[in-house]
């Protein structure tokens, strides 16, 4: 059921459509941005599941790596050493990220249901 592609997709729908978001929020069509929110929230909500489920049989794959080569790796390129930590605690990057996404997405999504009631 937790698949790399399933996680992958997932994590990108929840950071890239907030642009999408904002731009549906300038335009007014607010209906169609509730619905691009109601999507974060799921994949956000994902992230975080596959973040507690991955935690429990997590090895580090860059355990067995040449620790030379993962210094140069973060030496020679400017974000390689947040690349390098973001691999080794991926199902941390997960839970994280996808905890702050889905209280956020939680609260806006409560604040435009609230808007629209009224």
């Amino acid at each position: 059921m937790i698949s790399g592609n399933l996680i992958a997709i997932a994590f990108v729908l929840m950071i890239l459509p907030i642009f999408l978001l904002e731009w549906l929020e300038k335009r007014r069509f607010y209906n169609l941005a509730t619905g691009v929110l109601c999507v974060m929230s799921l994949a956000s909500f994902y992230c975080l599941y596959a973040g507690v489920h991955l935690l429990a049989g997590w090895e580090d794959p860059l355990a067995s790596a040449d620790q030379v080569a993962l210094g140069e790796a973060s030496a020679n390129t400017r974000r390689g050493g947040l690349v390098v930590a973001a691999v080794r605690y991926w199902p941390y990057v997960l839970i994280l990220l996808g905890g702050y996404c889905s209280y956020n997405n939680a609260q806006v999504l409560r604040d435009k249901l609230r808007r629209n009631s009224t």
